[in-house]
């Protein structure tokens, strides 16, 4: 067994220059760990930060033999490599003595990893096992769950590696941005709904959340993190209260028709806004609640009756956003023909039909003001007030669902979404539905306590 002055003097076998951040422990324990022998060794690595940090494509920080696994079968992978040396040394055809060692976390371990170990120690293969064991376990979120990020609201699934997303900063008690080093799929696990008063998630019984932990002394309390499992009714769970964003959002530019193109001998300009405003989104409101678009027509309209205050509100807020005067000739619908705010309305990714439509990811990214309006949108389509709740109305659960989560970014208290049907039949907007239909609502109202 080498010294600490020979190990010194080994070459190094996990290159300067990894992603890992400053001061983690694995590369610590991976450089010491190699460093424990002079002879040539192979390396399998489980799934996470370790596999994930050291290897971004085309790079490798790894000076040796090294091979990458699913969270699961690195003593397996690695067993077998040892297996194959064994006979290909029996053979003559491998002379000198070379060591193996595999990497794994605590689930690939003994959790989901147990098999995999116990086959290998059974069989008597012969390498060295090293468990980083964080106690964390992560990466234990169904795949229907929303994650915030620097651009807004996407689902689980949709998160890439280098994308930068929100997290708790315990020392300073602030919201930072962390930049994602791996997304991995867990497997199949047993998932648990937690429910606050006004805020749900689900996940698995490892996924840790923060909680406050009580004293005597009120200056005494800590935030600490207890697993999903360790978690009794009655804990104070810390949730999103407010997420603050001063910045309007510049949209994408988009394919827009001119005279004088293909079959284009006259169009109706529209003046297109390049970034968000209040007025604009209480109009994208309107359209999310009573709008549609259809393309094929370069047709934008609107299920909103004359005489109404979403009408008048409508007309002011068009001619302001697009410097246009809006024709008002039916008595329960607006069409606007215009090719350009076809496209740049679908463009924007509320999704096309009742049933359909949702809050893309942009919207979360906005100023409280330009949000604000966009609710105050909404509510004139599709909502009610009744005393100090607001209602709010529609056919699409993902809509309701992206809702909820908004309003929670804006210091609103939230209720769960409800679900409702209306039979074939029944008289809705004029007409007699064709089929039974299933919609949905939520009730909010402002805060005025602090949130728990």
């Amino acid at each position: 067994m080498p010294n600490i002055r020979e190990l010194a003097l080994t070459k190094e076998r996990l290159a300067p220059g990894h992603r890992l951040c400053p001061g983690c422990a694995l590369s610590i324990i991976a450089r010491a760990v190699m460093r424990g022998t002079k002879h040539p060794i192979v390396v399998a690595t489980a799934t996470g930060c370790l596999e994930v940090s050291t290897t971004i494509y085309p790079y490798t920080a790894w000076n040796v033999p090294w091979i990458h696994n699913a969270f699961e079968n690195a003593a397996a992978t690695i067993s077998g490599v040892e297996a194959a040396y064994n006979v290909l040394k029996k053979k003559g055809k491998i002379q000198k003595e070379i060591k193996f060692l595999a990497f794994g976390g605590d689930g690939g371990t003994y959790d989901i990893g147990l098999q995999s170990l116990s086959g290998a120690l059974e069989r008597g293969h012969d390498f060295v096992y090293v468990c980083v064991d964080n106690e964390g376990y992560m990466n234990c979120l169904s795949l229907d769950t929303f994650i915030m990020t620097e651009k807004g609201l996407r689902r689980i699934t949709d998160i890439k590696p280098g994308d930068k997303v929100y997290a708790f900063n315990l020392e300073n008690k602030s919201l930072v941005l962390k930049r994602c080093t791996g997304v991995f799929d867990n497997g199949i696990k047993k998932v648990y709904e937690l429910s606050t008063l006004h805020h749900s998630i689900r996940a698995t019984s490892n996924h840790p959340f923060l909680v406050v932990k009580r004293s005597r002394k009120k200056h005494e309390n800590k935030l600490v993190w207890k697993t999903l499992a360790e978690i009794r009714p009655g804990d104070e769970v810390i949730v999103l209260k407010k997420l603050r964003n001063k910045k309007s959002y510049a949209f994408p530019r988009i394919k827009l028709s001119r005279k004088g193109d293909y079959k284009v001998n006259r169009i109706n300009e529209v003046n297109l806004p390049t970034k968000s405003s209040a007025e604009l989104m209480e109009f994208l409101g309107l359209y999310v609640g009573d709008g549609w678009v259809r393309l094929h027509k370069g047709e934008t309209g609107f299920a909103i009756p004359r005489n109404t205050k979403a009408r008048k509100r409508l007309k002011q807020l068009y001619k302001k956003v697009f410097r246009k005067e809006l024709k008002d000739k039916d008595p329960n619908y607006v069409y606007i023909y215009s090719v350009n705010l076809a496209r740049f309305i679908n463009s924007l990714g509320f999704g096309n039909g009742a049933r359909n439509k949702i809050i893309p990811d942009w919207v979360f990214t906005l100023p409280e003001e330009e949000k604000e309006a966009f609710i105050k949108g909404l509510m004139l389509s599709d909502g009610y007030v009744t005393g100090r709740s607001h209602r709010y109305v529609s056919a699409s659960l993902d809509l309701l669902r992206t809702l909820r989560l908004l309003l929670q970014t804006m210091n609103y208290r939230v209720g769960k979404i409800h679900q409702q049907q209306k039979k074939k039949g029944t008289l809705c907007v004029y007409r007699e539905l064709l089929e039974d239909s299933t919609y949905g609502y939520i009730c909010f109202s402002k805060k005025k306590e602090p949130n728990t």
